[in-house]
């Protein structure tokens, strides 16, 4: 037994439709000139003249749904496509400001610690405890009753080398 190849064995179907309907009906209709209507209402070997084209109705209908299998395929490919063209630039952008911020804080960290060397070589090597001593002596007393407050206050304008304007 001989095994005939699909597309041979379609395109003989397609040729002996086709001569059939065509020894039943000569009646060819134009695309353009059919209401959804009288399309609807055709019979699926009617044969329509589609841009120059000649098909039954059964495989103009076939090949618009394999067309829009087509288009919709196309469609998801694309949509896939433009999600990954989008993570991409996004990584590249996140990446891009990250940079930039991480550039912004080493300008600002090498800054702080340039006044703070310039703190500390005005008031001293410790000059950075001393002010954290003072503040929490400050902090303290604002709680304070006013004899201690008083004492508090001294001893942290002690600690930041000025004079206490209350004396």
């Amino acid at each position: 037994m001989r095994v005939m190849p699909p597309i041979l064995i379609a395109a003989l179907l397609l040729c002996a439709d086709a001569h059939a309907f065509a020894q039943q009906n000569d009646q060819i209709f134009s695309a353009k000139q059919l209401t959804k209507e009288q399309f609807v209402a055709l019979p699926p070997e009617a044969v329509i003249d589609f841009d120059g084209r000649r098909m039954t109705k059964r495989n103009f209908i076939r090949e618009r749904a394999r067309e829009a299998e087509q288009a919709g395929h196309q469609m998801r490919l694309a949509k896939v496509e433009a999600r990954h063209e989008f993570e991409r630039r996004r990584a590249a952008f996140l990446a891009d400001e990250r940079a930039k911020l991480e550039a912004a804080n080493r300008e600002v960290r090498a800054e702080v610690n340039r006044l703070i060397a310039a703190e500390n070589a005005v008031h001293g090597a410790n000059w950075q405890n001393r002010k954290r001593q003072a503040a929490v002596l400050l902090a303290e007393a604002a709680k304070a009753p006013t004899e201690r407050r008083l004492d508090l206050e001294k001893r942290a304008a002690g600690l930041l080398g000025l004079r206490n304007e209350r004396q």
